[in-house]
C-alpha cells in the first residue's frame, strides 16, 4: 500500500517536472511570433496578479477560413501568420496545420471558444456563421500585484512576444504600449451614434483592427455594418464596410459590401 502511494507521489513530480521542462525548452528553442493584443482599458484588465488578454487575432471572419466545412465550437484551428513590420498578421485559419511555411510565416494553435451568428428577420433565426473566437492558450499573464496602478487612465495594446515550438507555445513576454487607441466597443458605439445622427438603425456584424491602411502605419478599425430598411426594425437593407481611425474614431470610408 506505502509503495503504491509513493509511485503515485513519485508519479504526479514526474509530470510536473515533464510540464516545466517542456515550457522552458519552448523559451530556449521557440521561434518568437509578435502579436498586438486588442486595444485594452487597463482599468477593466487587471485582476490581482495577472492580466488577461485578448488578441487581435483572436476573433476570425469566417472570409479567413479555409476549409470544407465551418469551424464549430471546440474545433482544434491552426492559425497562419506572416510577419509583417514589427508584428506577425493574419493569414488564414483551417483546420488541418498548412505542410508548407515561408520563411516569415509561422503557425499557432488555438481551440474556437465560440461562434457569432446574427440574427436574421428574414429567415427568423440565426444568419450563417460570420465569425468565431479562438483561445490560444496564452491569454492569462501573472504580473506583480498592483501594476495595474502604474497603468490607470492610460489605453493602449500590449506588444507581446510568444515562443513557438513543434511542442507547444508559450507567452514570453508583454509590453504596455500607450497609444490611445480605442476600444472595439468604443468604435462600434461611434458607428451608432454616426448612424443615429442619420436616423438609421444599424447592427454591426463584425469588427477587426488592423495596423496598417493604404500601405501605411495606422490603426484602423474594420467594420461590417448592416442597416434596416427606414421604418422597419425587421427588414434588413444595405451591408456597409466601414474603415475607422482607430484613434480618433473618425470614419475614414463607408462602401457597400462586395458580395
Amino acid at each position: 500500500m506505502i509503495k503504491k502511494f509513493v509511485g503515485i507521489i513519485v508519479l504526479q513530480v514526474l509530470v510536473l517536472i515533464g510540464m516545466a521542462a517542456s515550457h522552458y525548452a519552448v523559451e530556449w528553442y521557440g521561434d518568437e511570433v509578435h502579436l498586438k493584443t486588442a486595444p485594452v482599458d487597463p482599468r477593466d484588465l487587471f485582476y490581482g496578479d495577472y492580466v488577461t488578454l485578448n488578441y487581435e487575432i483572436s476573433e476570425i471572419h469566417l472570409s479567413q477560413f479555409k476549409g470544407n466545412r465551418p469551424p464549430e465550437e471546440g474545433d482544434m484551428v491552426f492559425v497562419l501568420l506572416k510577419k509583417e513590420g514589427d508584428y506577425h498578421q493574419l493569414v488564414s485559419a483551417s483546420l488541418e496545420k498548412p505542410s508548407v511555411l515561408a520563411t516569415d510565416e509561422q503557425v499557432v494553435k488555438g481551440r474556437v471558444n465560440f461562434v457569432t451568428r446574427q440574427w436574421d428577420p428574414k429567415l427568423q433565426g440565426d444568419s450563417p456563421l460570420q465569425s468565431f473566437h479562438v483561445l490560444y492558450g496564452f491569454e492569462r499573464y501573472y504580473v506583480a500585484e498592483g501594476t495595474g496602478k502604474e497603468l490607470e487612465n492610460k489605453r493602449g495594446q500590449f506588444d507581446v512576444v510568444v515562443k513557438v515550438a513543434p511542442w507547444g507555445q508559450n507567452l514570453s513576454s508583454l509590453t504596455f504600449i500607450a497609444n490611445d487607441v480605442i476600444t472595439e466597443w468604443e468604435a462600434r458605439d461611434r458607428v451608432f451614434e454616426f448612424y443615429k445622427e442619420k436616423k438609421v438603425a444599424v447592427e454591426v456584424n463584425f469588427a477587426q483592427l488592423a495596423n496598417r491602411y493604404e500601405n501605411q502605419e495606422r490603426s484602423v478599425w474594420l467594420m461590417e455594418v448592416t442597416m434596416f430598411e427606414k421604418g422597419s426594425p425587421t427588414k434588413l437593407g444595405e451591408t456597409v464596410q466601414i474603415v475607422m481611425d482607430a484613434k480618433t474614431g473618425e470614419i475614414i470610408t463607408s462602401s457597400p459590401k462586395v458580395p
